[in-house]
């Protein structure tokens, strides 16, 4: 199963967790409105924090929003819409861990080794 397999398979299955409601799309555009971004960190795992930021990208058109989610990987994104920029925050923060289940942090040397070896490249 692909990555992206993996993030279709969730939103056909309904798992009310990762799924972005009609009420976190209100809250997000409210905060976009009033302050220009939405952010939220939320701890997955002991001390193991997602940031995901919405906020306007200062662009026209198709890409007014920025997306951005980050948990030693980064994704990014420039959406038309707020409803748009929700739902590719929600499929990042999935990637992000699936990538982690998978292998491991990018930080690190290996998928089960922090530090690299004297003679890595």
């Amino acid at each position: 199963m692909t990555i992206f397999d993996w993030v279709l398979r969730g939103r056909h299955h309904g798992n009310a967790h990762r799924t972005v409601t009609p009420e976190r799309i209100a809250e997000i555009r409210a905060a976009v409105e009033r302050d220009g971004r939405w952010e939220r960190h939320h701890e997955w795992r002991i001390s193991t924090v997602t940031s995901t930021l919405i906020e306007r990208s200062g662009e026209l058109g198709h890409r007014t929003f920025r997306v951005r989610v980050s948990c030693d990987y980064v994704l990014e994104a420039r959406c038309p819409t707020i409803s748009r920029a929700c739902e590719i925050a929600c499929a990042y923060e999935k990637i992000i861990q699936q990538l982690w289940q998978e292998h491991g942090w990018a930080s690190w040397a290996a998928k089960t080794q922090f530090e690299p070896d004297a003679n890595a490249v």
